[in-house]
């Protein structure tokens, strides 16, 4: 079964935050590449890079908006640690299992996850933040 590459979904969510963006964009092609990867070696691989990425650019809008407790707040904060706990069991699936197999169903999960998070937080919660 080939897996085709879904279009990049960042640019209909930007945050209007270009460092912020720009993290964004690159997770997108992390995701991208994923989709692209093959064999089990890889794919492990590449969703440890993922997965590092995701968590860098997380601590990255923690810092970046500590002094702005309305913008990076708990709720977001959490929801964060949310996302990075579910990121680690799917990587944990992916290297006790047949990742060729589950690799589509992994990266729905990822994509629905991120995009539900940007768009539920990251771009309301920077609106009119530079």
């Amino acid at each position: 079964m080939t897996i085709k590459p879904h279009p990049i979904w960042y640019s209909n969510l930007s945050t209007g935050i270009f460092e912020v963006d720009i993290q964004h964009s690159n997770i997108d092609q992390l995701i991208v590449s994923l989709e692209k990867t093959r064999g089990e070696a890889r794919i492990k691989e590449s969703m440890n890079v993922l997965i590092h990425a995701i968590e860098k650019h997380f601590k990255y809008e923690e810092w970046k908006f500590a002094d702005k407790p309305k913008k990076m707040n708990q709720k977001h904060r959490n929801e964060h640690r949310r996302i990075l706990k579910k990121y680690y069991g799917l990587a944990n699936i992916v290297h006790v299992s047949s990742t060729e197999k589950i690799k589509s169903d992994i990266l729905k999960m990822i994509k629905n996850v991120l995009k539900s998070h940007v768009k539920d937080y990251d771009c309301k919660l920077f609106q009119g933040t530079s």
